[in-house]
């Protein structure tokens, strides 16, 4: 923007240089003086409209980014409510209770959304897909414990396997947390747990 304004003064002063030099009676000047003022007028619209388009560009980025963050918030909070939720006992090898775990599957919806929109800094991207990361080897690892139930599997693989759970899940309310936190901070609107 600062590079056309700046052809545009050097412009009209070189346009003036060059007609200061013809008598004001002659056609030339005439026809110098039109082309100059469309030229130049043309020139300031493009760069006044380039300039617009910078600017409602940003704008239109910036809400987008507000949005995902608060829906990010929302599937963040909801994953915290989950995790707080009630437990389902799970059994081993003989019909035994091993453990009991929270059993639902957790949502990476709009962190994925959030990566896919082009408005994170790549430090941020790469933030939401670890977040990302971390939830789909849970649900992945949940999906497992939760077929291994009916099948064949050793009872320490699945012991292992259930405290490899509980230890995720656990990482994932601290890091749950901090997120809520610092959304909070740059005032995102977080939701409660009560609200859902």
């Amino acid at each position: 923007m600062l590079i056309v304004g700046i052809v545009v003064v050097f412009a009209f002063e070189l346009l003036t240089t060059l007609f200061g030099s013809v008598p004001d009676e002659t056609p030339l000047w005439s026809w110098l003086t039109q082309v100059s003022a469309t030229l130049l007028g043309t020139i300031a619209g493009v760069a006044v409209g380039l300039w617009l388009f910078e600017y409602q560009s940003h704008k239109a980025d910036e809400t987008k980014e507000d949005q995902l963050l608060t829906a990010l918030a929302g599937e963040t909070q909801s994953i915290l409510n989950i995790l707080q939720g009630p437990v389902r006992p799970i059994w081993g090898p003989g019909g035994l209770v091993l453990d009991e775990v929270v059993t639902v599957s957790l949502p990476t919806l709009v962190a994925q959304e959030a990566i896919r929109s082009g408005v994170f800094y790549s430090s941020e991207v790469l933030l939401l897909s670890n977040i990302v990361d971390h939830l789909q080897i849970h649900n992945n690892l949940l999906f497992f414990i939760l077929s291994a139930q009916v099948g064949t599997v050793y009872r320490a693989t699945l012991e292992n396997l259930l405290q490899e759970l509980k230890s995720r899940q656990r990482d994932i309310c601290q890091s749950s947390r901090s997120l809520l936190t610092h959304l909070e901070s740059v005032g995102i609107r977080v939701p409660s747990s009560q609200e859902g």
